[in-house]
């Protein structure tokens, strides 16, 4: 998983930049300001890059406002599965980003770009589960728990990430054995 990373420090470090340049434009001496003036702004202007440092939006809330997709993969008698293969992709960019599933049948991509994505999962003795359409706008977040069928894992499951109202799910199984 390749994170995306919206984070202060960015902020911080520009604020840094555009007082240190503004400090060293006073400092250059004019005819027409007193020196007395140009160290009242050179002080002043660490203050102000502190204060505005303040009101920047930390890290954490600033991963907020980044979308992100998580869930749990099962088994079909309802236990989690442990190191299933979760596959992310952006549908249009075509960026990839790979997870496992923790002990807790649990995986999660955080801070990703808006987009529409699709997720695939595959784990050994289970049908390939492949959600699609999976659209996230930049302040969003998606849930979705995995249901896997047993089989081959070259047989794949395709389910629309939302159904339309009024549309019924038909999920065909093979026959059994009497």
């Amino acid at each position: 998983m390749v994170p995306h990373l919206a984070s202060s420090h960015s902020v911080h470090t520009s604020l840094y930049r555009l007082c240190l340049t503004l400090a060293i434009l006073v400092s250059i001496p004019s005819p027409t300001i007193k020196r007395r003036h140009n160290l009242g702004i050179i002080l002043g202007l660490p203050t102000l890059a502190f204060l505005l440092s303040l009101g920047a939006p930390s890290s954490t809330s600033a991963q907020n406002l980044s979308p992100s997709i998580r869930g749990t993969v099962n088994s079909p008698e309802g236990s989690t599965i442990n190191g299933a293969k979760v596959v992310l992709t952006n549908q249009t960019t075509e960026a990839i980003f790979r997870t496992r599933t923790n002990c807790k049948g649990s995986y999660e991509f955080r801070q990703l770009p808006a987009g529409t994505y699709s997720l695939s999962v595959q784990s050994p003795g289970f049908q390939t589960f492949t959600v699609y359409g999976i659209d996230l706008a930049p302040d969003s977040d998606y849930t979705r728990q995995i249901d896997m069928l047993r089989g081959s894992m070259t047989r794949a499951i395709l389910v629309p990430a939302s159904i339309p109202e009024g549309t019924q799910v038909v999920r065909l199984l093979p026959p059994t054995k009497p």
